[in-house]
């Protein structure tokens, strides 16, 4: 079967983007359990250095749930996305995401983005023109800093921020939700090598403690269960699961010796794109006036690989919150 449509190809904020017109509904239950876990998470979240913590006790001004919607209409979450990107290619492809993030932000106080050069983003879209870290050290109103958590240079804008800087990424709060448990290298002395702490749900995803875009997520799954989602219709390419002692050396050399485990949600698959595995991406606004979040809208994404994420085979497609 072939895709319904043929996506449109758009270049974008260094993205090359392959959008498809195709709407995917999230029934109204789906996109309310999105609320709710804001409302639980935003009291986990460490950002507390930041603005708008300081100001309103929230950890972002903008969110995003990626997951899936299961046959049963519930949302399954893959992971909350404090300081997202795609806000301004999402609002420029689709006017009542534009409408509700205008009504959204109405709310907010005057906004500016700060770039940097190893992050790029689609702010522009919808913020207008960057500021660099300089400019930002002497502007006096809020401000979205694009940086990398990592470099500290910019940890001195969080006093502004309306959303996370050295706190990006932190996943801490789906051990509390119960998603996902930390793993830890043990040394075995029989075998006189480090092996994991505990084992590994068959299949599951791991990812840092810390992390952003996708980098060091893996997948373990054995060769019987790859099978078994094969036969079942999902994707899995060449690339998509590590062994054991894979994971070992990343989390040796690249985690600090320590990662989340999650066991495996599966994706979704849509009739429009065979062949690929789906998740959707939510992004919720938060209304300072209200105090409560908003669902904007989001999007599909589909790729020939169990972990979903951007990339320039991925096909993009708009949601309807219903």
């Amino acid at each position: 079967m072939e895709p319904a449509t043929t996506p449109a190809v758009i270049a974008a904020a260094g993205w090359t983007m392959n959008l498809s017109p195709v709407e995917v509904t999230v029934p109204q239950g789906a996109v309310q359990e999105g609320v709710g876990l804001l409302e639980r998470w935003a009291k986990l979240f460490p950002g507390k250095d930041t603005w708008v913590w300081a100001a309103h006790s929230v950890p972002s001004l903008i969110t995003r749930i990626d997951g899936i919607v299961d046959d049963a209409g519930s949302l399954k979450c893959y992971e909350i996305e404090e300081r997202p990107c795609g806000i301004g290619i999402t609002a420029n492809q689709q006017p009542r995401f534009r409408g509700l993030l205008a009504s959204v932000m109405s709310s907010w106080p005057s906004l500016r983005w700060v770039s940097c050069k190893e992050r790029p983003a689609d702010d522009e879209l919808w913020l207008g023109a960057p500021l660099s870290l300089a400019e930002a050290r002497t502007h006096t109103g809020q401000l979205l800093v694009r940086s990398r958590p990592e470099q500290v240079e910019y940890h001195e804008l969080e006093d502004r921020a309306v959303s996370s800087v050295s706190a990006e990424g932190d996943k801490a709060y789906g051990e509390v939700f119960g998603w996902w448990r930390k793993l830890t290298l043990a040394w075995d002395a029989e075998e006189r090598a480090f092996g994991l702490s505990q084992s590994l749900p068959d299949p599951c995803i791991l990812k840092p403690l810390r992390g952003t875009r996708s980098r060091f997520v893996r997948v373990f799954a054995s060769v019987a269960h790859r099978e078994r989602l094969r036969e079942r219709g999902f994707a899995i390419n060449s690339k998509d699961c590590d062994s054991v002692s894979q994971i070992v050396k990343l989390m040796r050399t690249g985690t600090g010796g320590a990662m989340y485990c999650q066991p495996l949600i599966e994706p979704m698959r849509l009739p429009h794109e065979p062949g690929k595995n789906a998740i959707v991406r939510i992004f919720y606004g938060y209304d300072l006036r209200a105090r409560e979040w908003v669902p904007l809208g989001g999007v599909w994404m589909a790729l020939d690989s169990l972990i979903v994420h951007g990339t320039d085979r991925t096909v993009t497609g708009p949601l309807a919150l219903v």
